[in-house]
């Protein structure tokens, strides 16, 4: 049963090497037992690899190369992103870089050369402040204000907000118009309590009571625009790489489990379960590695983003589902693997909105399509 993706992408050996060299480093020194230590960690992530991983370059390979990134394409970052899917490796990576791209397309010269180079040397750790109590990401509900260059209100569901340095947080200001204000997390004004998920992964609910703002980005629905659709284009990579490493895990469970004198594997009923998987792992890893390619292009991919998060969430889902089938009362244990992936997949599939949100996207986009818009 073939498991590896062959995309047809035309990867370079250069692109190869990065995927070998993100999965060589993330075997050993995150390796699953790492990951499950982080759960009862306060940073939640692995310090010292945040910090070996910047002196790779990962945290700065798509900023430009004049504000001391790497200025490669989201394709090498998408391959970083599956690798790091496949390894649930627990650090803001994905919530750095987007934001990190935010600031690139929205943010002013000197707003780049300020906050750039510091995320591609680590120094900077960003997350993105936009839902309040509703939890939706819309911006027409927004509640919390800018006024006088501070702001006010209080954020939902901020990714790792316990750790980062600065908050990029989805406002108002006194003319309704919608900003992103640069706030820094640690100063008078700004507290983060953190949720407990199901997931473990690290949210936090943060007060903005008269928080002092850095910097704004003036266009704030198309920077938060940027932020959803790339930031799901992320959330797929990650999702389609955390599949793969379970189909893996299932197909190999089933090669081994004996029962009744003989591998479950070569039960029928098994064998369907695993095509299945493999069926939804595949288009998985096709949506999104097409979806890549056509960001890395230049193209525009808000509909495509939209589409993919609707697939690939449901189905990794149920790739979950199952591997936990196959798999049976053993993927259930705290110990076990299986349960820690089944468990990280929840908080992707509904943060920067779940499959119903991408849906309703997708279906405001048709009449646009139907009257021959192009693409």
């Amino acid at each position: 049963m073939r498991v590896e993706l062959s995309p047809g992408l035309g990867f370079t050996g250069e692109q190869e090497m990065l995927r070998q060299s993100v999965r060589a480093v993330l075997g050993e020194q995150c390796p699953l037992p790492v990951v499950r230590a982080m759960e009862q960690d306060e940073d939640g992530f692995p310090v010292g690899l945040w910090r070996q991983i910047a002196a790779l370059g990962w945290l700065g390979m798509l900023a430009p190369e004049e504000y001391g990134g790497g200025g490669r394409s989201f394709l090498d970052a998408a391959i970083v992103l599956d690798e790091m899917g496949r390894a649930l490796f627990p650090a803001p990576y994905m919530w750095t870089v987007l934001c990190g791209e935010v600031i690139a397309s929205h943010g002013a010269r000197e707003q780049r050369a300020r906050y750039l180079p510091m995320v591609a040397s680590g120094e900077a750790l960003l997350t993105l402040a936009w839902t309040e109590a509703a939890g939706v990401w819309r911006t027409d509900g927004l509640v919390t204000r800018l006024q006088g260059g501070r702001v006010h209100g209080e954020k939902c569901f901020v990714p790792y907000a316990g750790s980062a340095t600065h908050l990029l947080v989805a406002a108002k200001d006194g003319g309704g118009r919608t900003v992103v204000c640069i706030v820094r997390r640690r100063q008078a004004g700004v507290t983060a309590a953190p949720l407990r998920t199901a997931g473990w992964d690290k949210q936090d609910v943060v007060t903005l009571d008269g928080a002092a703002v850095e910097e704004v980005i003036a266009d704030g629905e198309a920077a938060l625009e940027q932020a959803l659709v790339l930031g799901t284009a992320m959330q797929c990579m990650v999702m389609a790489g955390m599949a793969q490493r379970v189909l893996e895990m299932t197909r190999d469970y089933a090669k081994s489990r004996v029962q009744f004198g003989r591998p479950i594997g070569n039960f029928q009923a098994v064998q369907h379960h695993l095509a299945n998987m493999a069926v939804d792992t595949d288009i998985s890893r096709a949506m999104a590695y097409q979806l890549a390619q056509r960001i890395a292009e230049g193209k525009e991919y808000a509909l495509e983003a939209s589409l993919a998060k609707a697939f690939v969430a449901q189905a990794a889902a149920r790739v979950m589902d199952t591997g936990h089938q196959v798999h049976g009362g053993i993927g259930l244990i705290t110990d076990h693997a299986m349960q820690m992936y089944f468990l990280r997949l929840k908080p992707l599939t509904n943060l920067l909105g779940d499959a119903d949100f991408h849906l309703r996207r997708v279906e405001r986009a048709m009449p646009a399509m139907a009257a021959g818009a192009p693409r």
